[in-house]
This record gives C-alpha cells, structure tokens and sequence, in this order.
C-alpha cells in the first residue's frame, strides 16, 4: 500500500512525498514554479489514472501583489507525474486578476478531470467568493471552464462525478455575509459540459465550512436510494451558567437521495465537544469513514480524529490520535487490503509561528495503532435519536407510518413529491401505528418529514 503526502512548505516548492507500507519515505520530490508559492488545495487533491499509473495533482499558484488589497493573486494547476513521481508537466491557467482556492479533482472518464475551486476578483471580507469548475484533459489542455456566480459567497469544499460521467455533485457552504465564517450547506449538480441542473439549499441549521458529499453506488452496486453521504460541520449554541454563548462544532453525516433530500442525519460528537472534518469516504458494506479533528472545550490544540460508520451513520469505532502536544489533525484517509486504514494529515511542530510536518498513520480494522487498544469512545446520539417507520414500501393503498424512540409524545409530519412540492401533512403519536390512504396519489416518488427526519416511499 501507498500513501501520498501533499504540503507546501515556507520556500514556495511543493513536496510530494511517496511512503511504503511500513511509512518509511521512498522517495521525495520538489517542485517550484518561478518565484511563486505551489499552495496545494484541501485533501483530495491527487488522483492515479487507473491505466498508466501516473499521478495528477490540482492546487494553486500564489504570488503576492502589495498594489491590490490582501496582497495576493492566484491561479489553478494540474501537475502530472510519472509513477516514480517524477514531474512529467505542470500547466497553469486563471485570470491573473483573481484569486483562486483550489479545493477537488476527480476524474470524469477516462482521459479528463473536473477541478472544483473557490474564485473572487481579490482576498478578503469584500470579495465575493463563487462555485468555479473547470474540465481538463490528461496533458493539461484546459477544455472548458465556468463560474457559478451569487451576490453572496458560494465556497465549494468537495464533489464528485456520477458512475455514468453524466452528473457532477458539488458541496460546499453558502454564507451568510460575506465578512463571516457561518454558512449554510448548498449542493450544486452540473452535466458534463458545466450546465447547472439545479441548485439546493439546506436551510437547517448554520454550518461553519460547508460539507463533503460523496457516491455510495461507487464502491457498492447495491445503492440505490441513499447512495449519497454528506459529512458536514454544525455550529451548536450553549447558553451556560453565567450567560453568553458558545459555540461547539459538531460533525455530521447523513444518507441523502439522488435529489440531496436528507433521509437520516447523526451527529458525530459528545455535547461540548468541538471537531473538524476534512473528509469523508464511502467503503464497501454500506459502511462511512470520516476523518478531520478533535478538541475538548477545555483544551486548546487537536488530535487526530477517525471515526467508522455503518450504513445508517451509527458508529462502530471513534478514536483520536495524538502524536505531539500541539495541533495536528488528518486530512485524507485510504482504505487497507487488510481491512486497516492508513490516515494522512498534518501535525504544527510549535505553538506560535510553527512549521507543519507530514503525518501518517497506519491502523487495523478497529481503528488500533497497536493490537488490543484502549476501547473506543461512543459519541452520544445528540442530534435526533428518533426513528420514522414507513413501510409496506412500494406501496399502492395504504401506508403504515410509526414514530419510535422519540422524546415527544407526538409529532407533525408533512409528505413532498420528488421535486419538493408540498402535498399534505398529519399527525404520528408516539409508538403508535397511523395509516395514510395514498390511493388518490399519483405514481412516483413522494417523502415523509417528520422531526428532522425523511422517508422515501414509492407509490405505484
């Protein structure tokens, strides 16, 4: 097994770094770009065509102008390297009068890639920031490009190419002024030539970055109606003792249909826990890996973080990882022939003004360092720990409905077609059974909301 570390260091070359499978470096490579800065994007930025092997890897060049406000321009460039990890091109392209944040690159067949990247016309609160994806072949001849332009910022974190290359899913955080960090989850699909399809919004609530999505059906066939994962992050306010408030963020996953409908939702965290999420994989099994950091109230510096899920997001194992006493955290995670789990990241090497050193870890199955670990920590369920059941499903007459595990005595519920629009609503009683006569329905796809949470039945 491989892994690849990806960093920039204080000299403006990028370092990619190859490991064998114990994490000994094998080989180490530098590249520098006149007197620019290589600023390599968010995890996820290198991918290896499954063909010839070669690697390509997405990010940002970075130079600094004291005539324009924040000091700093950028553009976009994929680098292709030989096996060996030898530099075979490094073509850039951009407006030279933007500011470019690179964030994904996934392939779209076999001979091109889509780079997703954040762009603004300058750094800074003032500037606003929009969906930018560009579509480029496999010797770095740039074949299309397009901005998705709001009077807001619009910040891409992560997206994916649909099994047919017909379909491309972009996540990030839509903001609620241009001067914060709080933002609400917007999800963008596009076709293959950049046509938007349709734009949505989650207006539940505030997140702090935005959220990762990803395709089950990738690696498991068998998905077929939650084939979407979303990792994201939730800003949580506490009232305590004294007055005031404080925030804790709080990752969270969630099974999603085809239309980005949210079908069950999990938090991640203990209460007065705070935690960072960087990315989130889909495995065979209908199982989920999210990887990020992980801080106590009380303290000031974060761990390593990795927690696995099943398929309805409840947890198998959460561990932390701590290698120094200052802030480290993973960034990208593979899975092992094993069965383990190698994590890569970054690890400060001071408090201050530090350095970051490359962080690799290799684990079991159950997520241990070393054979027979500390037991795991179970995160309270501390977003809604309550269960809808909808079933006969397909259904033609009747639909029974039953509401568990909640806290209520009842609840309201409201049913949607598949393109959102509200068809009627009712009331579920705790543990109690409630039949809706759906004959006079039309065929298709319809949803049940209800605390939090979605149902999908179809009626035929």
């Amino acid at each position: 097994t491989i892994g690849w570390s990806i960093i920039a260091n204080d000299s403006g070359a990028t370092i990619f770094n190859k490991y064998d499978e114990f994490g000994n470096s094998i080989d180490t490579n530098l590249i520098e770009f006149l007197d620019s800065i290589t600023v390599l994007g968010w995890a996820g930025t290198i991918k290896q065509h499954s063909i010839t092997k070669e690697y390509f890897v997405s990010g940002a060049i970075q130079w600094y102008d004291t005539l324009v406000a924040g000091g700093s321009w950028s553009q976009l460039f994929l680098a292709k390297l030989k096996p060996n990890g030898d530099l075979s091109f490094f073509k850039v392209w951009g407006d030279t009068n933007e500011f470019y944040i690179s964030t994904n690159l996934e392939t779209i067949g076999s001979d091109a890639f889509i780079i997703g990247a954040s762009v603004a016309f300058g750094i800074g609160a003032g500037y606003i920031k929009d969906f930018y994806v560009a579509k480029i072949d496999t010797s770095g001849v740039l074949i299309g490009e397009k901005r998705y332009i709001t009077p807001i910022n619009d910040m891409p974190f992560k997206l994916f190419v649909n099994k047919e290359n017909s379909k491309i899913y972009i996540a990030g955080g839509h903001q609620l002024s241009p001067a914060d960090n709080f933002a609400k989850p917007i999800f963008k699909i596009i076709d293959s030539s950049g046509n938007l399809l349709f734009t949505k919004e989650w207006t539940e609530p505030a997140y702090s970055t935005g959220a990762i999505i990803c395709d089950r059906q990738l690696v498991d066939s068998s998905r077929l109606d939650q084939f979407l994962v979303v990792s994201g992050i939730d800003t949580i306010i506490y009232y305590p003792s004294g007055g005031g408030d404080a925030f804790y963020n709080l990752a969270q996953v969630a099974g999603v249909d085809t239309n980005l409908n949210i079908l069950w939702r999990k938090n991640l965290n203990r209460p007065f826990e705070k935690s960072v999420w960087y990315n989130a994989k889909a495995l065979k099994k209908g199982r989920i890996i999210v990887v990020g950091g992980k801080q106590l109230v009380s303290g000031f510096d974060w761990e390593g973080w990795a927690v696995l899920l099943d398929d309805h997001g409840n947890t198998i194992w959460d561990r932390t990882y701590t290698k120094r006493q200052t802030t480290h955290y993973f960034t990208d995670v593979q899975e092992c022939a094993d069965g383990g789990f190698i994590f890569t990241g970054t690890v400060l090497s001071s408090l201050g003004f530090p350095t970051d050193d490359a962080w690799l870890v290799k684990v079991d199955s159950l997520g241990c360092e070393v054979p027979n670990c500390t037991p795991m920590s179970i995160p309270e369920e501390v977003y809604n720990s309550s269960s809808l059941l909808v079933y006969p499903n397909p259904v033609s007459m009747q639909l029974t409905m039953e509401l568990v595990n909640s806290k209520n005595s009842q609840a309201s519920y409201d049913v949607y077609n598949a393109i959102g629009q509200f068809i009627l609503d009712g009331e579920l009683k705790l543990h109690q059974k409630s039949i809706l006569d759906i004959s006079h329905l039309a065929n298709g796809i319809y949803y049940i909301k209800c605390e939090g949470m979605s149902k999908k039945f179809v009626k035929e």
